[in-house]
């Protein structure tokens, strides 16, 4: 229903919260075509989620903005996962 009135801002709420990985897939690609012509703020507690589809992300712990950037530009400065050397 959101949608019906082509809003040029639309909120969504962990839009995937619950669902099984391909209707998961399913919503991102809605999202994806959804934010060629709008703008769109999500939360979500998925960074997966917010990497994927984000051209910005903001990270927020106990209220407060911790980091606000984009995804790659997070990565780069925080790093991504974990290195395991094998010796």
């Amino acid at each position: 229903m959101a949608l019906v009135g082509k809003p040029s801002v639309i909120v969504l709420d962990e839009p995937t919260s619950g669902l099984d990985v391909d209707s998961r897939r399913q919503v991102w690609s809605l999202i994806r075509k959804m934010k060629k012509d709008r703008s769109i703020l999500m939360s979500t507690q998925h960074i997966e989620e917010a990497d994927e589809l984000s051209e910005q992300v903001c990270i927020m712990a106990n209220g407060k903005i911790v980091a606000f950037d984009t995804p790659s530009a997070l990565k780069y400065k925080y790093g991504v996962g974990y290195t395991l050397i094998v010796e």
